[in-house]
């Protein structure tokens, strides 16, 4: 594999040039994931830089959800979507996103990502799903209620086999956490979230696309109404 590698440009500093030169190596198919990188020696001599240098990008790569390296076991190729995701909503939290602008976007991805969960969806998904729901009914800490609700909507992404739905969706629901952790303290938002996520599932179970996309485009815009209404009446709540 060491022959793929060259001496990198220097832009700004060694680092970034090593940084950009493994991006535009994965971007082109040469490094695909599950790929291990070779030892940091022989990887900085080919790349024409020290190992601080080095070692510099490769952790800069791991913070961004590309790399992933133990002491002694070397770095591998290992995307994470969970990384992606959290630096996602870090950004979006940087940008000032308003809760309205979150609402269209939620609006915008999760009917399509249900419907596309009702066609590719496997058995243990449904049952996880169905897990999920579980959980909610069962429970009456708002806590475990949220972790539970937020798998659900995980999972789907999950079952839609679209991974740029996975990394979408965390990132939503975390910068939503305020309002939707206010609306689990209202039970009859409570009851028509029990009645809505088993119509999602519903759908998805029985393969049926339009249903999934309606039950959740409902589910959405009452979720919507509901926090609307929460923040009107009681903005500082």
């Amino acid at each position: 594999m060491t022959e793929i590698f060259r001496a990198v440009e220097r832009p700004r500093s060694a680092a970034s040039g090593v940084e950009q030169h493994l991006k535009e190596l994965i971007h082109a198919g040469r490094l695909a994931a599950g790929d291990r990188l070779p030892p940091e020696r022989q990887l900085a001599e080919r790349l024409g830089v020290n190992r601080s240098t080095l070692r510099s990008a490769l952790q800069s790569l791991a913070e961004q959800g590309i790399l992933s390296g133990r002491q002694g076991a070397g770095w591998v190729i290992q995307p994470s979507g969970e990384i992606v995701a959290a630096n996602l909503a870090t950004y979006l939290s940087l940008e000032d996103v308003t809760f309205d602008q979150l609402f269209e976007a939620r609006r915008a991805v999760e009917p399509p990502i249900a419907a596309s969960a009702a066609r590719h969806r496997t058995d243990e998904q449904i049952t996880a799903l169905r897990a999920c729901i579980t959980a909610m009914q069962s429970t009456t800490d708002s806590e475990s209620y949220l972790q539970a609700d937020s798998d659900f909507h995980a999972l789907l992404a999950v079952a839609s086999h679209n991974p740029v739905f996975s990394v979408l969706i965390t990132p939503t629901l975390s910068l939503l956490e305020d309002v939707r952790r206010r609306l689990v303290a209202e039970q009859r938002v409570i009851s028509a979230s029990h009645r809505e996520h088993q119509q999602i599932l519903d759908a998805v179970e029985s393969q049926d696309p339009e249903a999934a996309h309606r039950a959740m485009l409902g589910h959405i815009d009452r979720f919507v109404d509901s926090s609307n209404t929460i923040m009107r009446d009681d903005p500082a709540r």
